[in-house]
């Protein structure tokens, strides 16, 4: 088994964007890495890895697999069927480095209030062991946060096995999840469609390619693949075969339009599906902070109802 060292998401980020951009102004694979690799001396043994698989004659996908995570293996072997890889790797530059701004404004708004939260914790300790013998909102608040370090254990557990078919069960972020996978099965069947791909090819290609059939995406793709192949339907009925996608994707099959011409109307829909996810997570950001603040500010009142309000009582009683 192949050693692994996954790249940090900010690094990924880079080395697609910068990827796709020398691409774009007309580079071959082996003389935009070969730049990549002066530019970013950091990135030499890596780099030297990738393009000594590329000499080898294995595929971009193969090449990155010990430094990227299994899904982007998993779409980059989609794109190696339809080869639109550099948009691919433009599209896949972007979102990296939008999750990279995300995770580091989550942490910006999120750390002042952990600390707070730890003061509380700190403090109720303090004053249980001190002004009174009653433990019971020490017990709660280290219940309530076991509580909620175990969900965020859970959460991020899900999120680094990318289990699709749980994060889309989840309640508020779950639709996050789920319209960023329909923004990527709407690219990857888009470009299948501009390809003119024929269905027997996808179906043998999937076949030769077990790990795609592992992924969530895959195996949707080729069970909409056979159900086609089994009513007689031409690429375009993928379409109909796939219920997970946007309802506006069914009157794309019914208005009868070139396959050609749906693939670019997908590829319209991936944008504004990724558009919207972007809209949905700087929304939560934005509540993140106020609902922690509430949740702290409601620590405070049961830390002064439970121990400071009975000591002044005391000091009353006494004088």
């Amino acid at each position: 088994m192949k050693y692994r060292r996954l790249w940090p998401r900010k690094r990924q980020a880079d080395f697609f964007s910068r990827l796709s951009r020398l691409q774009e102004n007309g580079f071959d694979l082996q003389t935009a890495l070969e730049l990549i690799q002066r530019s970013c001396p950091k990135w030499r043994p890596d780099l030297e890895m990738i393009m000594a698989d590329l000499a080898k004659g294995k595929l971009l996908s193969e090449s990155l697999a010990r430094f990227v995570q299994q899904s982007i293996v998993d779409e980059l072997t989609l794109v190696e069927l339809h080869g639109q890889q550099q948009r691919f790797l433009k599209l896949l530059g972007q979102r990296e480095r939008r999750h990279a701004q995300h995770v580091k404004k989550f942490w910006q708004l999120a750390a002042y209030p952990i600390c707070l939260f730890g003061l509380i914790l700190g403090m109720t300790a303090y004053f249980s062991m001190t002004l009174t013998q009653s433990d019971r909102l020490w017990s709660i608040l280290i219940g309530g946060t076991s509580v909620v370090v175990g969900i965020c254990l859970s959460l991020g557990c899900c999120v680094y096995f990318n289990w699709l078919n749980v994060l889309m069960r989840l309640p508020y972020i779950g639709k996050i999840w789920r319209l960023r996978f329909q923004a990527q099965l709407c690219f990857q069947i888009g470009c299948l469609l501009q390809g003119g791909i024929q269905l027997t090819d996808i179906f043998k290609y999937l076949q030769a390619h077990h790990h795609l059939l592992q992924s969530k995406s895959g195996k949707l793709i080729n069970q909409a693949v056979v159900s086609a192949l089994e009513q007689g339907l031409p690429l375009v009925g993928v379409l109909k075969c796939m219920p997970i996608l946007p309802a506006t994707v069914q009157t794309l099959f019914e208005s009868g339009h070139p396959a050609r011409q749906v693939g670019a109307e997908l590829l319209v829909l991936a944008e504004d599906l990724n558009l919207t996810v972007e809209q949905k997570i700087e929304l939560y950001l934005q509540l993140l902070q106020p609902l922690l603040f509430v949740l702290i500010g409601g620590c405070i009142v049961a830390l002064y109802g439970e121990f400071i309000l009975p000591t002044y009582q005391n000091f009353e009683e006494r004088f």
